[in-house]
């Protein structure tokens, strides 16, 4: 059943190759409805390896959910091949802008994101200069990704519990109903956080209410077999 999103789970096309890896996860903030996830196809199927700056190059696809045909704990199918990947959007957009740009101005970032790159020639046999680039993600509004490793904070006390692991769906609506938070600490145990505890899912970060007892109370994750 389509109700288990592993972020970092292998991702496999009709055909049963592998298209990549499932590295983000598109969700609509008022909804908690899943719409897109984001393929990461790797740095030499993607073409970028032997290309100019092609290590920084975006390289992940945008991909509907109504491709994915099933999803579990250690893969997701999807309903197309390697071709079909290539022509799907690319998450990040680059686009040109002057050196002399004032910073925030025009284009949206997330906080804490590196979104200047700059190729210089330098020493012997250095890449041709490239222009200063932005990258813009390629999202709706009103939508966030949420990517491996988007910590989750509680907003009191304000602190931050762990991160995301898993997204768990309603296989018939494609709604959140959980997420699934890996613990901070030594023991770093996986616990379902119920989508009626998150506040608010933003680029970045991920915000709950519960008090210690209700976070204590969480129930161990158990994939399905």
């Amino acid at each position: 059943m389509l109700d288990d999103m592993h972020i970092g789970a292998a991702a496999v096309g009709r055909d049963g190759r592998r298209l990549g890896t499932l590295k983000r996860v598109v969700v609509e903030r008022g909804t908690h409805r899943v719409t897109h996830i984001v393929i990461d196809p790797g740095l030499v199927e993607s073409g970028n390896l032997l290309a100019p700056g092609g290590w920084e190059r975006p390289r992940e696809r945008v991909v509907p959910l109504a491709l994915v045909t099933a999803a579990g704990e250690h893969q997701i199918e999807v309903a197309c091949d390697e071709d079909e990947l290539r022509r799907q959007p690319l998450f990040e957009h680059e686009t040109y802008v002057p050196v002399e740009a004032p910073a925030g101005g025009g284009s949206r970032f997330r906080a804490g994101d590196l979104v200047n790159y700059i190729a210089s020639a330098a020493g012997v046999g250095a890449a041709p200069y490239e222009p200063a680039m932005s990258i813009q993600f390629n999202e709706s509004p009103g939508s966030s990704e949420i990517a491996e490793g988007t910590p989750i904070w509680r907003l009191e006390p304000h602190e931050e519990i762990g991160e995301v692991d898993h997204v768990l769906l309603d296989a018939d609506t494609g709604r959140v109903t959980a997420i699934v938070l890996r613990r901070k600490g030594l023991s770093r145990h996986h616990v379902v956080l119920p989508i009626g505890a998150i506040t608010s899912i933003e680029d970045g970060v991920v915000h709950a209410a519960l008090d210690d007892a209700a976070l204590d109370a969480l129930a161990r994750y158990q994939p399905e077999e």
